[in-house]
């Protein structure tokens, strides 16, 4: 479950914005996090957690096509490099570098438990931004993202329960 204060990030976008004021900063997100995913996967040794982080980032492929589809008009450019202090979807910071991060995720069920926070950030986050949007259009595609968030979190919850169980 994502923590903190239900006012957390929300100074990232305006009740009052459109779809179009809200389609950088989610597109950004979006390209952010599968940029990571990417590089995780890179850099993990375990070939089962790097088809995760593939997986992972081919959500986000899908997110970023939504997205293009919706307004695609108001395609930003991609990052060449992923840095510290980027806004990665769910609008948490990415205060390390990924280097920093595969060295933290030592063992499967911390691989599993970061990206759980990350997708549970990332529903919550365009959960609330759905609820704050004044705009409809705004609002019924942040109910949309939420929605796939879902999706994404049952994979990882149903990969989290496998390795659990074979654990014991």
């Amino acid at each position: 479950m994502a923590t903190g204060p239900f006012s957390l990030n929300f100074h990232l976008i305006s009740p009052k914005a459109r779809f179009q004021g809200t389609f950088a900063l989610a597109y950004q997100m979006e390209v952010n996090l599968r940029s990571l995913y990417l590089e995780l996967a890179d850099g993990i040794g375990i070939q089962r957690y790097k088809k995760l982080f593939q997986t992972m980032a081919r959500f986000e492929d899908k997110h970023i096509y939504s997205l293009t589809s919706h307004y695609p008009e108001g395609k930003v450019a991609e990052k060449e490099v992923l840095q510290p202090d980027s806004v990665i979807e769910g609008g948490m910071q990415l205060r390390e570098l990924p280097d920093e991060i595969l060295e933290q995720l030592e063992n499967p069920q911390k691989i599993l438990s970061f990206c759980l926070a990350i997708e549970s950030q990332a529903f919550d986050f365009y959960s609330r931004l759905a609820n704050r949007c004044r705009d409809d259009q705004a609002r019924d595609f942040f109910f949309d993202m939420a929605d796939e968030e879902k999706a994404h979190l049952i994979l990882l919850t149903n990969e989290m329960d496998s390795f659990l169980a074979n654990q014991y």
